[in-house]
């Protein structure tokens, strides 16, 4: 199992030149010590200078948390179809070679990313997705916490 360090992740994350924060539920429904999980998912949009791809109302949170991130609603399964045929959606101008996965239970994405090529894939929540380049395994919610501060906190 890899171990998390921020500045290694930042670094993985910047190799990639067409990155893309893919937002669901959780965002929505789970707060960090009073942060909501979606101003994680903000940050690190805005850091990277890319835009979120949010599942149903996150879309909304994502545009009251900043609202000059290009946001777009997209189902999970939408993404996926997507990625799977020749890339055309208005929120990237190109396929995304980097999917940062944040609000989603790993067993889902793990099953959506089964067969996902051509795009490396980040999970950042707690528990393993054997697919993802970038994985964190199962930690307490205060580690999880500690863990996105960090990453955050890396891009700046």
């Amino acid at each position: 199992m890899q171990t998390f360090d921020a500045q290694d992740w930042a670094q993985e994350i910047r190799k990639h030149t067409n990155p893309l924060v893919v937002a669901g539920d959780g965002c929505e429904r789970i707060s960090l010590d009073g942060k909501p999980l979606v101003a994680y998912a903000t940050e690190l949009a805005e850091a990277l200078s890319c835009p979120v791809a949010a599942t149903g109302n996150i879309v909304l949170a994502v545009e009251q948390q900043a609202g000059h991130v290009k946001t777009k609603k997209m189902w999970l399964a939408e993404l996926f179809r997507c990625l799977e045929d020749d890339w055309e959606d208005s929120i990237l101008e190109n396929r995304p070679d980097l999917l940062l996965m944040i609000g989603y239970r790993p067993e889902m994405v793990q099953g959506m990313a089964a067969g996902l090529q051509q795009v490396s894939l980040a999970h950042l929540g707690p528990g393993v997705v054997s697919t993802a380049k970038l994985t964190m395994d199962e930690i307490p919610l205060v580690e999880w916490k500690r863990r996105l501060d960090e990453l955050v906190a890396a891009f700046k």
